[in-house]
């Protein structure tokens, strides 16, 4: 068992070399499409946020946001 008091964290040389090597690119002619153009994946879209006040301290805590623009319970669609 370990000496809680006596822990500290290992220096990086005594840390065995545990990393996943990545994998090696085979040797073909074929165009790899991903590397030669630059493909944009996401872009987020944050709206403005307008500051309308709280709701109560406790009614907030049962919603999961103080903001009453943010309230925005699930629906299931399969209740339709």
């Amino acid at each position: 068992m370990r000496d809680m008091y006596n822990n500290r964290r290992p220096i990086l040389s005594e840390r065995p070399n545990n990393r996943m090597q990545a994998p090696k690119k085979p040797n073909n002619d074929k165009d790899d499409s991903m590397e030669k153009h630059e493909i944009r994946l996401a872009t987020a879209y944050i709206p403005n946020q307008p500051y309308v006040g709280l709701v109560p301290l406790q009614e907030g805590f049962h919603r999961g946001s103080m903001f009453p623009n943010l309230y925005q319970p699930y629906q299931d669609w399969r209740r339709r």
